[in-house]
């Protein structure tokens, strides 16, 4: 009776046992900014907090912050929050202030419970658009029998300044013009719709960066003060006997430092193999104190009509 009695005791105090779990600091929460700006538009910056590397985890927004926008020394404006309830997002943006040219400004966010933060960015000067064109390349049957591939050609040109480095978002929107047939044979145009076009990480190169499936960025190191002749081609898919491509909108982004390398580090990010291959890439942040981006651009347009 006495061996049993210790045996059990011998087990029961192994079962209180617990693991010794070591002391691990807990990150405090940071603001993460989001905001792209341009030429004649309000200020619009989106603020929320870190949150945990979880794919489930919910977005979330710090809806007591003070945000105020600043040129120099000077206060502008304070920005105003914004609930979209149809699309359960909130933001800050400017009711009376506008976004000018060539003027470096400064957005300041403090709330409760974080550091404040504070980020700085300037819209650079529109480069234009030379010329853009496109040819229609051909087709090809899908994998979805119900859809086409169709490839085009493009050829963008613009003449890159050589004051000072530039850096660029050259994006494709296609318009897809769909319709039916009437029970007399009749075609009865339906709808139009945009797409954006996005491009492989085969284009890349010391110049070129595809960005995920919203066109290209590029770094002028390569062709600094010189016209730039950019041929890509492009593959889309479209509804057989229900869409038609009819036209192409061609936007060339100049986009300050802050806007380049955040989005180039989000695309190396999203192409980037990982471990054992290549080491991870960072993501860019202007946001000192916390995380996110703060960014002006300026834009060129053009438009490509397509003629069957």
């Amino acid at each position: 009776m006495i061996t049993i009695a210790l045996l059990g005791a011998c087990w029961l105090c192994a079962a209180c046992e617990r693991p010794a779990v070591p002391d691990m600091e807990i990150p405090k929460p940071e603001l993460v900014l989001s905001s792209t700006f341009s030429v004649g538009q309000p200020f619009k910056v989106s603020v929320t907090s870190t949150r945990a590397a979880l794919p489930a985890t919910p977005v979330t927004y710090v809806r007591d912050a003070e945000v105020t926008l600043w040129q120099g020394d000077t206060p502008l404006e304070r920005l105003k929050r914004v609930e979209e309830t149809f699309q359960s997002i909130s933001y800050y943006t400017s009711t009376e202030y506008r976004a000018q040219p060539n003027t470096r400004y400064t957005i300041k966010v403090s709330a409760p419970g974080f550091e404040p933060v504070i980020a700085q960015s300037i819209i650079p000067t529109p480069v234009p658009l030379e010329r853009t064109r496109t040819t229609f390349a051909g087709y090809a049957p899908s994998q979805n029998l119900e859809e086409l591939l169709c490839t085009f050609n493009f050829e963008v040109v613009f003449n890159d300044p050589a004051q000072h480095r530039n850096y660029y978002h050259l994006r494709i929107h296609q318009e897809v013009q769909e319709f039916k047939l009437s029970e007399s044979g009749d075609t009865v145009l339906t709808g139009r719709s945009l797409q954006h076009l996005g491009f492989g990480a085969s284009i890349n190169n010391n110049a070129v960066t595809a960005y995920l499936e919203d066109g290209v960025l590029l770094d002028d190191i390569w062709f600094n003060g010189r016209t730039l002749t950019l041929p890509l081609s492009v593959q889309m898919r479209i509804r057989a006997g229900r869409e038609i491509p009819c036209g192409f909108y061609v936007e060339l982004r100049t986009v300050s430092e802050e806007y380049y390398k955040f989005h180039s580090s989000i695309a190396r990010n999203k192409n980037n193999p990982g471990p054992p291959y290549t080491e991870p890439v960072i993501v860019y942040s202007n946001v000192q104190r916390g995380r996110g981006v703060f960014a002006g651009f300026s834009a060129a347009m053009d438009s490509i009509r397509v003629v069957w």
